[in-house]
C-alpha cells in the first residue's frame, strides 16, 4: 500500500480477485443451503412454496402441487401456483392482490388470510395462506415462503352444521304451529 493508505493498481486488482473468490465461495455456500432448505421443505406434509422478490415461484413441494392440482412453471409463474383464486365469499381474486403478492409488494406479512383456490378440474379448496418474508444475510428481502393450511373439511362441517341448525329451526317452528 502506498503512503496515505491508497492502493496501487496491482493491489486493487488483487483485492478484486480476492473479493470475487469470496463471492464465489459465498455463492456456493448459499446454493448448498438453499438446496438443503428445499430438501427439508419437500418432506413437509403440507403445501409450501417460495417466490423471489419479483413474485416468481422458485420452489414448491409435492404437497403444494397436489393441493393446486398442477405444477407451476418455476421462475415464470407469479405469486401462486393455483389455477384460479377466489376471496372467501367466492368472488375472483386477481393474482396481484393475493396474500403472497401483497406480502412481497408491501414488505408486510399478510398471514392467516383465507382464500379459495381452484384446481384445473374445477375442484375448490379453502385454505389459510401464511406468506412470510425471507431475508438474505445482509437483511434485505430476497423473497417469501408461503404455507397453506387446507381448511376445506372444516368449512364443509361448518356448512353442514349451519344447514342442520336451519332444519332444526324450521322443525321447531312447525311444531310450535301445531
Amino acid at each position: 500500500m502506498r503512503e496515505g493508505g491508497k492502493m496501487t493498481i496491482k493491489q486493487k486488482a488483487q483485492a478484486g480477485i480476492a473479493a470475487d473468490k469470496k463471492f464465489v465461495v459465498h455463492d456456493k455456500i448459499s446454493k448448498k443451503k438453499t438446496n438443503d432448505f428445499h430438501r427439508i421443505l419437500e418432506k413437509l406434509p403440507y403445501a409450501v412454496y417460495t417466490c423471489d422478490v419479483q413474485g416468481r415461484i422458485t420452489f414448491f413441494n409435492r404437497a403444494a402441487a397436489n393441493l393446486w392440482g398442477r405444477e407451476p412453471k418455476l421462475n415464470k409463474d407469479l405469486w401462486c401456483g393455483s389455477w384460479k383464486i377466489f376471496k372467501p365469499d367466492g368472488t375472483p381474486m386477481p393474482l396481484e392482490v393475493t396474500p403472497m403478492a401483497k406480502t412481497l409488494k408491501e414488505s408486510f406479512e399478510f398471514i392467516n388470510e383465507e382464500i379459495i383456490i381452484e384446481r384445473p378440474n374445477g375442484e375448490r379448496r379453502h385454505v389459510i395462506s401464511n406468506p412470510q418474508l425471507i431475508y438474505n444475510t445482509i437483511g434485505k428481502i430476497s423473497g417469501a415462503l408461503n404455507s397453506f393450511i387446507d381448511i376445506t373439511d372444516h368449512q364443509l362441517l361448518k356448512q353442514e352444521i349451519s344447514e342442520s341448525n336451519n332444519k332444526l329451526l324450521r322443525l321447531e317452528n312447525l311444531v310450535e304451529r301445531i
